[in-house]
């Protein structure tokens, strides 16, 4: 029989959950058959127990990201739940027999101990590669000191002091890495490339510029409690340094009308591009929607009245507000509707180009409407790889 497994770790605790009715009953699967009845098991099985596996794979597993974690938490559960169903479907008769069912447990068990191997084989595989990733853009990063830091939106606790009735957002104004007299970033606001700051303990992350002037460029971002990226820049004092370089590979698909949607804190990009793509001859109009919650959460209306004075004969703006209701703003969210109201340009529909800032699902959501609008991907978009 295998000897017996030292003191488990939370990790293994809950790889093992899923099964640990079942592992009960077999815990001495082997050691409680004959002689005569282990030859009814495949031979692979009678040296594995999934515990033992477990606990061998688990200072390997030490350094696994999270997500990998979980999915070999997944797996197991699903080996579980087939396992069960399995026993649902056996007949009575073979159930009665305690030797086959232990045998077939212990046969689970091993199927089970070799499946989690090669699923951690392949997340260390996937691991060490991220590694090198990583230590690349490392590689290429500079420091770039904080100079100023602006509040642009007041957060707002409410009565519950758990939950945020309004995130605030501020402008982080740094130095051109490199310091004073440094060249500035190599980082093309008009066609939507990215600051990378490099956050402790977790994968660079990705901001866009909203600004880059005489020897300093800032970072506007909306500050999550729980967030580990918007926390860390939370926390940087004037003085303090951060490690970034930039990133983009976009290429900008010009466009004679231009629709871009900004969802709540992506205006810090959105803005930016429609006043550069105002500098162009060929965008006859461009057309900014701004999604937010209320009119507390926007902000930059100076820099928004500023462009519409100075090019409001090609620029437009309508704000949509999810939960107030404002003269001169929308009521509600987002949709194909709004879209085609808003978006109603005249001329070619060859020359139209899209656009949408927010997070991953929002611009997701925003490209299958646009294409249930009959406007096909990548021709209208503004940015293409």
């Amino acid at each position: 029989g295998a000897a017996r497994a030292g003191p488990r770790s939370r990790f293994v605790e809950r790889l093992l959950s899923p099964v640990v009715g079942l592992s009960k009953s077999s815990r001495q699967s082997f050691a409680d058959l004959r002689p005569s009845e282990r030859g009814s098991a495949p031979r692979s099985a009678q040296a594995l127990d999934l515990r033992l596996v477990c606990a061998e794979l688990e200072p390997r597993a030490t350094g696994t990201r999270r997500a990998g974690k979980q999915s070999l938490i997944e797996l197991t559960r699903g080996r579980g739940r087939a396992l069960r169903r399995a026993r649902e479907r056996t007949p009575a008769r073979s159930r009665a027999n305690p030797a086959r069912s232990r045998a077939n447990t212990a046969l689970f068990l091993a199927n089970t101990a070799r499946t989690l191997r090669l699923a951690l084989s392949a997340s260390s595989a996937a691991m060490a590669a991220q590694n090198d990733f990583r230590a690349k853009m490392l590689s290429m990063a500079k420091p770039a000191k904080l100079l100023r830091k602006t509040r642009l939106v007041q957060e707002d606790r409410g009565d519950d002091p758990k939950w945020w009735t309004r995130l605030p957002v501020h402008t982080l104004t740094f130095e051109n890495p490199g310091g004073p007299g440094s060249p500035a970033m190599e980082c093309r606001i008009d066609v939507g490339d990215v600051v990378k700051v490099v956050v402790p303990n977790v994968k660079p992350k990705s901001y866009s510029m909203s600004r880059q002037g005489d020897g300093e460029f800032e970072i506007t971002y909306k500050y999550y409690p729980n967030g580990p990226c918007s926390s860390y820049l939370h926390s940087l004092a004037i003085g303090d340094e951060i490690q970034c370089f930039p990133k983009g590979a976009k290429k900008r698909n010009a466009g004679a009308r231009v629709g871009l949607v900004a969802f709540g804190v992506g205006i810090t990009e959105a803005l930016p591009v429609a006043a550069a793509e105002l500098e162009k001859r060929e965008a006859e109009t461009v057309k900014l929607v701004w999604a937010s919650k209320t009119w507390a959460d926007t902000f930059w209306h100076d820099e928004i009245e500023r462009l519409l004075a100075a090019r409001g004969d090609r620029f437009e703006v309508t704000y949509i507000l999810s939960r107030e209701d404002r003269d001169g703003c929308r009521r509600g969210r987002v949709d194909s509707k709004v879209l085609a109201e808003e978006f109603a340009f005249p001329g070619d529909v060859a020359g139209f180009r899209f656009l949408s800032v927010g997070t991953k699902q929002m611009m997701k959501e925003f490209d299958a409407m646009i294409q249930s609008l009959g406007y096909e991907y990548p021709a209208h978009k503004l940015f293409v790889k």
